[in-house]
């Protein structure tokens, strides 16, 4: 793997016979230190890629992803591969979401609010599928959320998936209609009613292309969405639970120096 300066882009990747991957970053000011440890990680570990990094900060996100896709395209680039800055992701997740070939692959991840809901759209055929199951089981959405048919690994096809961690040909971005990013207002009166963030927009735009949208189930499993949660003044002491049994919240203090060592507690907000 090799860095790729863009301002000194010399040859094509037929002539080095490795693809060039444009990997984006619409940023704040500061990233978290987590993020920033799992990109150093990524972009050490990568084999099967040279990579041109851009950072841009202080803009709109969809703009920032128009003009990096823009750069991209200028310079070469077979890929781009765009990271939000408050994502976490195994250090392969460049090699294997280049390893499958596709025109628009991602990883799934999760809202930072809750209830944590999962950010990518399943299929319509999926949708009926779901559905027919769970009046065959007799269950809510609230019992089976969308998505409990899927398999176990692999791969599975998506409406939309968020452009938090997703990687996207070449070919994408010539046949999708500009802007390939945009935020907008919608009158839809079913569900797309409100503001139609850029990762929707750009799915659709390209599904109407006739490019599917791919979920890798596989990279999803490690992909983490950063969130800050608040931890109240009040809260209630319970025993832990017994020894193998998981119980959300289960935050073990340590002792201070001068503080006897106790039966373990877990902390559950009351």
């Amino acid at each position: 793997m090799a860095i790729v300066d863009g301002n000194y882009l010399i040859g094509t990747p037929e002539a080095t016979g490795r693809p060039v991957v444009g990997v984006g970053l619409p940023a704040p000011e500061h990233v978290p230190s987590a993020f920033a440890f799992a990109f150093g990680c990524m972009m050490a570990a990568t084999k099967n890629a040279d990579i041109m990094p851009i950072v841009m900060m202080g803009q709109d996100p969809a703009q920032a992803r128009n003009q990096m896709a823009a750069t991209f395209m200028e310079k070469g680039c077979t890929h781009a591969l765009f990271f939000d800055c408050d994502m976490l992701f195994p250090p392969d997740t460049l090699d294997r979401l280049l390893s499958h070939n596709l025109d628009i692959v991602a990883a799934d991840y999760r809202k930072r609010a809750m209830p944590f809901s999962k950010i990518g759209w399943i299929t319509d055929e999926q949708a009926k599928r779901e559905d027919a199951e769970r009046t065959r089981l007799g269950k809510t959405p609230n019992e089976l959320p969308p998505g409990f048919l899927d398999p176990e690994s692999g791969l599975v096809e998506r409406n939309m998936l968020g452009l938090g961690a997703i990687m996207i040909s070449r070919k994408a971005f010539e046949v999708a209609p500009r802007p390939w990013f945009a935020r907008i207002y919608s009158d839809d009166t079913g569900p797309n009613k409100g503001v139609m963030t850029e990762d929707y927009w750009f799915c659709c735009r390209a599904r109407e292309k006739g490019i599917k949208v791919w979920c890798d189930l596989d990279v999803t499993k490690h992909t983490g969405h950063l969130c800050t949660q608040p931890v109240p003044w009040l809260m209630q002491i319970v025993p832990s639970p017994p020894p193998g049994q998981v119980v959300a919240m289960n935050n073990r203090p340590r002792p201070r120096p001068h503080e006897p060592r106790t039966a373990p507690l877990s902390y559950r907000y009351g």
